[in-house]
């Protein structure tokens, strides 16, 4: 029995914690200005795809292929 209440204590912080996180998340939504809150609906986010430069190793033979499941050396 000592586990089993130490895990309903642990599960029940948890859940504590959780709905804390949630309360505040809620609260500061409610406080934020209708302009941050449209600046957070319309943020965008991009990828940035790095370029080869003369400084960057080349990795032209060490390929990952959907055919084959996994990454090969060669070609």
């Amino acid at each position: 029995m000592p586990f089993k209440n130490f895990v309903r204590e642990k599960v029940r912080e948890a859940k504590r914690g959780n709905r804390e996180a949630r309360e505040l998340r809620k609260k500061t939504l409610e406080e934020m200005s209708e302009e941050t809150k449209a600046s957070f609906q319309n943020i965008k986010f991009y990828k940035f795809y790095p370029v080869p430069t003369q400084h960057t190793p080349d990795e032209s033979n060490v390929k990952g292929s959907a055919r084959r499941g996994g990454i090969f050396l060669g070609s």
